[in-house]
């Protein structure tokens, strides 16, 4: 869809630029020329040129990277499923009915390191938080992050994340783009048991969410454990 030329220079820078991106003249992973550059060739005012760029970015076209410049993406992402429900509540803001266990360092364990691409008993900060279901066992989940993240983010401090996940990485300067999911079963320590209210023979699902950025380096990973009787996992994919 081309923006219609009611503001006829925004409009032409945009539609130019696009233009060239698509024909390749200015290909993927290279760098757009400088903001003075597209002034001059377009004879706008930077704020005009600012806003088209800014336009060119919001839609998937650039990418800014500090210190050089907007790099070509190519075009705005495919249209992603939504975030399945369990995944969506692990990353929102933590309500009434989480309760902050222990928020403090810790040495990575093996599944965590492995997720997180760091060496095993590499120093992390852990938020560790126990979800509370109505008449029912609880969600036991560890928030691992590295000590930097966790402290430009608010994860190393024992205080409710307000707005969630997400926007407190995207505060720090971090852009999450997609969360890897893997699924696994085993049976609860005795710690768990205590803190879940669950019997030391009842299966638990293991959860462990990776939160990687575009670059795709992971960011923030996730250890959830959830009852047995919680955990129907849905998922539909298109086949066509």
């Amino acid at each position: 869809m081309r923006v219609e030329p009611s503001e006829h220079k925004y409009a032409v820078i945009v539609n130019a630029l696009r233009s060239r991106m698509e024909q390749g003249i200015y290909p993927v992973g290279s760098l757009l020329p400088s903001e003075a550059d597209v002034v001059r060739e377009f004879g706008a005012s930077r704020s005009t040129v600012v806003r088209a760029l800014e336009f060119l970015r919001q839609t998937g076209w650039l990418e800014g990277r500090q210190g050089k410049g907007r790099m070509v993406l190519g075009g705005p992402a495919p249209a992603l499923p939504p975030l399945p429900a369990r995944i969506g509540r692990m990353l929102a803001a933590e309500p009434v009915n989480v309760t902050l266990l222990r928020v403090g360092p810790a040495a990575a364990p093996p599944r965590i390191a492995g997720g997180l691409a760091l060496r095993a008993r590499t120093r992390l900060v852990a938020r560790r938080r126990l979800v509370a279901v109505d008449g029912g066992p609880a969600t036991l989940e560890v928030v691992y992050a590295s000590i930097d993240v966790a402290r430009g983010t608010g994860l190393n401090v024992a205080a409710p994340l307000r707005d969630g996940l997400i926007p407190s990485l995207q505060r720090h300067g971090l852009e999450p783009h997609a969360v890897i999911e893997t699924v696994s079963a085993r049976l609860p320590s005795t710690r768990e048991t205590l803190l879940m209210r669950i019997g030391r023979r009842d299966c638990v699902v293991a959860l462990l969410l990776v939160l990687r950025d575009r670059q795709d380096r992971p960011l923030v990973a996730i250890d959830a454990m959830i009852p047995a009787d919680q955990s129907a996992l849905e998922a539909s994919f298109p086949v066509a």
